[in-house]
């Protein structure tokens, strides 16, 4: 803050208006002087806009009696346990768990109906419907392009998975700025710091390497999760802006896709392509070797069978949970989680409204294919599926639609054999006799 003085005096002669201006002016300022006590006007400059990565409040987290269903094997200590955000992280443990129990028939749901997808997950989400007794399944992890968003810090015990378009930037530069012990804060990283500074599990045996680092041994595991839809919107709004060098690597592979689906005149948009269109192309993707790393499931990047996560962070949350697992890392003072960016949506109501008017047919086709993310990570379809809208039966859309499939399959078939997408891991040996029923 800076304080300047400024005395003001009458100017005498002149012409009689210039008097007069000058003697009112003078009045003005010694009422506000005498209104301010001691004669001296304070200018001071606040910036208008918080800035976008701004550390985030710390919080007294909301106390409540929890029963410890013992699902998260993290030795936390008490205060943290009676909490509400303690209590779900304990639910989302076990839609996961459970979800992990019957894997094979989420895996298989792509032959249900729209009707038998929901009432499964709603016999996942209520625990105390008996599952069905199934040969376990752990779905397999993909040969390549599949482990590069998985973390760790034999310092500082951490063992987390941070998928594309999840706020994940943002958690990477709060665990790279600890990692380097507080000789940068988080929004002071540069790009290179931000990407390559965090120790990352290998593409081949990773699950040799995370053995050895999970609850058992002290390490807190966590992924960071978000809404399916949200994301599609997040990925929609970042890598499609005009000029965003992204496009050099979407357009040559779903380019024609697009132009196929693309109803509206987009030369004065700041897109390059409108949201239906781009989501008319995520709904044609049959399997994630068919879609961008931004919006292939969270399930591909993550492994959440394959892996343990004790902690599963929704990032609509915000701050609070991430100030959670912070001070359940016993870390909170020495690192924070930057804040969303000034051109974040605001929240989940902002999100609903870019699919209003958005066909039914595609809501269902969406959630069909992204059905791992909804099942695993506790997210439901209804908010956004009370929005869509019925279509003709003859409009020739569907049509389209049909030729989106065959085309996008026939371009990405050569990836099919890496990617191992459906499929169990039949030689991965899980024990699931604790999950909660």
């Amino acid at each position: 803050m800076r304080v300047y003085s400024r005395a003001i005096g009458a100017s005498f002669g002149g012409i009689q208006q210039i008097v007069i201006f000058a003697f009112l002016t003078a009045v003005f300022f010694v009422l506000l002087s005498k209104s301010l006590g001691n004669g001296v006007l304070t200018i001071s400059w606040q910036p208008a806009v918080v800035p976008a990565c701004a550390k985030a409040e710390k919080r007294t987290f909301i106390s409540k009696k929890v029963v410890d269903h013992g699902v998260i094997k993290f030795a936390l200590p008490e205060e943290l346990k009676n909490t509400k955000v303690f209590e779900n992280f304990q639910t989302r443990k076990r839609i996961l768990d459970r979800s992990c129990s019957v894997a094979r028939r989420v895996l298989n749901s792509r032959d249900q109906t729209h009707t038998e997808r929901l009432n499964f997950q709603k016999q996942i989400l209520d625990f105390n419907s008996a599952l069905p007794d199934e040969t376990l399944c752990v779905p397999r992890l993909a040969d390549k392009s599949q482990k590069q968003e998985h973390f760790f810090n034999d310092t500082f015990k951490f063992s987390v998975c941070l998928p594309t378009k999840t706020g994940c930037t943002n958690w990477q530069r709060g665990l790279v700025s600890l990692v380097k012990m507080g000789e940068k804060t988080p929004e002071e990283l540069d790009d290179s710091e931000i990407f390559y500074d965090l120790d990352r599990y290998p593409k081949i045996g990773m699950g040799k390497e995370r053995s050895s680092r999970g609850p058992s041994n002290g390490y807190l595991t966590m992924i960071n999760v978000r809404h399916p839809f949200s994301r599609l919107l997040s990925a929609y709004r970042d890598k499609f802006r005009k000029g965003h060098p992204w496009m050099k690597i979407v357009e040559p592979k779903f380019g024609f896709v697009l132009k196929k689906f693309e109803k509206k005149n987009m030369d004065v948009e700041m897109f390059e392509y409108s949201f239906p269109a781009f989501l008319e192309l995520a709904a044609a993707a049959e399997y994630d070797f068919e879609r961008d790393q931004h919006w292939r499931t969270m399930t591909f990047h993550c492994g959440p069978c394959h892996n343990e996560f004790d902690f599963v962070v929704h990032q609509e949350q915000g701050s609070e949970e991430q100030d959670f697992i912070l001070k359940a890392m016993n870390v909170a003072e020495s690192t924070h989680i930057p804040g969303k960016y000034t051109t974040a949506l605001k929240g989940y109501d902002d999100v609903i409204e870019f699919y209003k008017g958005i066909p039914k047919a595609v809501i269902e086709q969406l959630y069909r294919i992204y059905y791992s993310d909804f099942v695993f990570f506790g997210y439901q379809i209804d908010d956004f599926y009370a929005v869509a809208v019925d279509e003709k039966p003859d409009d020739p859309i569907h049509e389209d639609r049909k030729w989106a499939k065959m085309a996008l399959s026939k371009k990405f078939f050569v990836y099919k054999e890496k990617f191992h997408e459906n499929e169990c891991d039949e030689s991965f040996n899980v024990d699931y006799e604790s999950v909660p029923q």
